[in-house]
This record gives C-alpha cells, sequence and structure tokens, in this order.
C-alpha cells in the first residue's frame, strides 16, 4: 500500500521500488527490526540488515485494570504494541503490570493507544525513573569476597576476588553512552580451570560450567549497585582470584 496522509491506495503493479516508502499488511509473524527479502529460486547468500538497536528505557509507571478480563486483555494489547515498538518494556507479574518507554510523551501516546485501539481502560501509578549507577574510580575488593550455598547435604563454598573500573571517562561536559557491563576473566584463572587463554570467551562458556557461572553470577550481581539498587552501567569487572571447594 502507498502511505497519504491518512489514507492508503495500493501501489502500481504492487511493486514498492527503491527509495520508496509503502506499507505491507498481512504479516502476522514480522515484528520490527526484521529483514523481508525477495524468495528466488537460485542458491543465493542469504543477507539481512543488523536490524533496530532500541533505547534504554528511561521512566516506568505501573498499570492497573479494573478487572481480571481487562487484565488479560491488557496483556494482550501490550503484547502487540512491543512487537510493533522495541523501545517499550513490559514487566508482568501477578501483583502488577509495569511499563517502560523513553519519557512521559512516549509513555502517553502508549496509553492512549490502549484506549483508542485496544478499548483497554487502566489506572497508572506515579511514574518512576529508571535510575542507573556507575563507579568513578578502580575499585578492588579486600582479598577473596566469601559466598556460601547448602545443596542438599552438600556444602559449597567459593571466594572471588573482583576489580571494577570505569568503561569510559566522563566529565560534567561530555555525555557518556550508557553501556551494559562487560565480565572478563583474567588468565591465571582461565589456566586454572583448564581453560585456553587465547580462545574466545564464547568457546569457554560453552565448555566450562564453572567459567560460565562466574560471568552469569557476575552480571547477576551488577544488577543490582550499592547506593541505592540500581542496575550498574558502564563498568568493566575483571574476576583475578577464584578458590572455591566443598565442605
Amino acid at each position: 500500500l502507498e502511505l497519504s496522509g491518512g489514507s492508503f491506495e495500493p501501489m502500481q503493479n504492487a511493486t514498492c521500488s527503491s527509495g520508496q516508502v509503502c506499507a505491507i499488511v498481512g504479516l502476522k509473524s514480522v515484528i520490527t527490526g526484521d529483514t523481508i527479502r525477495k524468495e528466488t529460486k537460485k542458491k543465493e547468500k542469504q543477507v539481512f540488515l543488523s536490524g533496530v538497536a532500541a533505547p534504554s528505557p528511561v521512566l516506568t509507571v505501573r498499570l492497573e485494570t479494573e478487572t481480571p478480563q481487562d487484565q488479560t486483555r491488557l496483556s494482550s494489547a501490550l503484547n502487540l504494541m512491543c512487537i510493533e515498538d522495541p523501545s517499550l518494556v513490559v514487566e508482568e507479574s501477578e501483583a502488577s503490570t509495569l511499563l517502560s518507554g523513553l519519557g512521559e510523551l512516549h509513555i502517553e501516546i502508549a496509553l492512549d493507544r490502549l484506549r483508542r485501539e485496544f478499548g483497554v481502560y487502566v489506572h497508572t501509578g506515579k511514574p518512576e525513573v529508571a535510575f542507573r549507577e556507575t563507579v568513578c574510580r578502580v575499585l578492588k575488593t579486600d582479598g577473596d569476597h566469601d559466598l556460601g550455598h547448602t545443596y542438599g547435604d552438600q556444602r559449597m563454598h567459593v571466594g572471588v576476588g573482583v576489580i571494577l573500573s570505569p568503561r569510559f571517562s566522563c566529565d560534567s561536559e561530555n555525555l557518556c553512552p550508557i553501556k551494559d557491563p562487560l565480565v572478563s576473566v583474567s588468565d591465571e584463572i582461565k589456566h586454572a580451570l583448564g581453560l585456553n587463554p587465547s580462545l574466545d570467551d564464547d568457546d569457554h562458556m560453552r565448555k566450562s560450567p564453572l567459567y560460565r557461572a562466574l560471568v552469569s553470577g557476575s552480571l547477576g550481581a551488577l544488577k543490582r549497585g550499592h547506593v541505592a539498587s540500581f542496575p550498574l552501567v558502564n563498568v568493566f569487572c575483571e574476576i583475578v582470584e577464584l578458590e572455591c571447594d566443598n565442605e
């Protein structure tokens, strides 16, 4: 279809040439960021665009419906809206539904669409800003940080030493990009785990459950900062010491 203001007209010969903008209807399994290409009988190398990188949300509101039936409709509507707009993020639990977006106007447009297009009316809570935490200087644990857990009758113990450092050097005049934390494991620990330091980290993640547990556990811990429990960003975490045993 050819877009012309608020009207839609079939394109001539149903063909959209390079440089034109069109709309396609009836694609139920396509989401924002997918690549659509013409199917050919020849064996050609498949090429895909990198897609759309959605920015992280900065504002969150709590949504409440009047009836359980409306809650089901709300979940379906939000699922469709997130497919169209990847910058909308929804977190649902038995107690609440949280909608996050890029700002107050973004959230207001989403709420208006819920009422106008889906007929779902919701009550909203007070907006909360999605703050983030970071580190401003290099920090190192004072020795190993001991962790313990009991599985059945077996006591598992591990001591981990890490170094946290800023990923970017920023000042008050320059804005820093917001990036997720990076976690690495020192070559000494890789040797102790029987891994080849020259191999790619993805290979280590697949081959070593302990290596995978170290990286995944560190990333999980960095989701809760020390100041106000907000996720950490722009942080480089290096695991430099490791001691584990079974009791």
